[in-house]
């Protein structure tokens, strides 16, 4: 098993490895998993990026950093207002 094999198959860990924090990273920027793979420096990203959008604390981090950033209803209502002349 190779390094990035055995990298993307540790589905036990709870910490994100670095590589693994930068695939999220670009991933939320680019929104394009090969992308984020190359970045990440991976040898072949297409497959890659794709097989770490499965594994389950990348899929976690992914939805928690999405959670973080949407706003709610009332946070739009709020800034909307507050724009009004």
């Amino acid at each position: 098993m190779s390094n990035e094999e055995a990298e993307t198959s540790q589905d036990n860990n709870k910490e994100l490895s670095d590589r693994h924090k930068g695939f999220v990273e670009e991933y939320l920027r680019t929104w394009n998993a090969t992308r984020a793979a190359d970045a990440m420096g991976y040898a072949q990203p297409y497959s890659q990026g794709h097989r770490l959008l499965k594994n389950v604390e990348i899929k976690a981090e992914i939805s928690r950093r999405l959670t973080e950033m949407t706003l709610s209803a009332d946070e739009v209502l709020a800034r909307y207002l507050s724009r009004q002349p």
